[in-house]
């Protein structure tokens, strides 16, 4: 199998969206706090959100869940590769 595979490309995007969580944590945790300081009723979804799961506001879960993201589409890629044809 080629690494360049077309059936790799989605779990490299997962992987990428993991990194991507991963490395800006710190600004994904701010915005979330700026959108509930800011009290607007175009995010009230997502204010009701950050209030019942404050966690999701903290760079260290927010990281977590990254490497979590990360590890899932590493499995993925690799089941893709060792799949027998």
């Amino acid at each position: 199998m080629d690494i360049f595979s077309p059936e790799l490309v989605l779990p490299g995007l997962i992987v990428l969206a993991g990194l991507w969580s991963i490395l800006y944590a710190n600004r994904e945790a701010k915005a979330g706090e700026r959108r509930m300081e800011e009290g607007d009723d175009r995010y009230f979804e997502e204010q009701r959100f950050y209030r019942a799961y404050r966690s999701s506001r903290d760079p260290k879960w927010i990281r977590r869940k990254g490497a979590v993201v990360v590890i899932l589409g590493l499995a993925v890629a690799v089941l893709h590769i060792l799949k027998p044809t």
